[in-house]
């Protein structure tokens, strides 16, 4: 059934996992406020969770 709905919703390959890594990544919070309010009992396990990459800004050289 949840692979019927993700296709339906045009999310086909997406996961349980795949939402709750988004929804931590994209909160602007610091790790422990991250940990808080995702339910995990070690920093560890909000690492794993958090995809969020660090934009580093570059020369614009020509």
């Amino acid at each position: 059934m949840e692979k019927t709905l993700a296709a339906e919703a045009g999310v086909a390959g997406c996961t349980f996992h795949d939402l709750k890594a988004k929804g931590i990544s994209d909160y602007a919070g610091t790790a422990a406020e991250k940990q808080l309010f995702s339910g995990h009992k070690t920093l560890g396990q909000v690492a794993v969770y958090d995809r969020k990459t660090q934009i580093t800004p570059t020369l614009d050289v020509e």
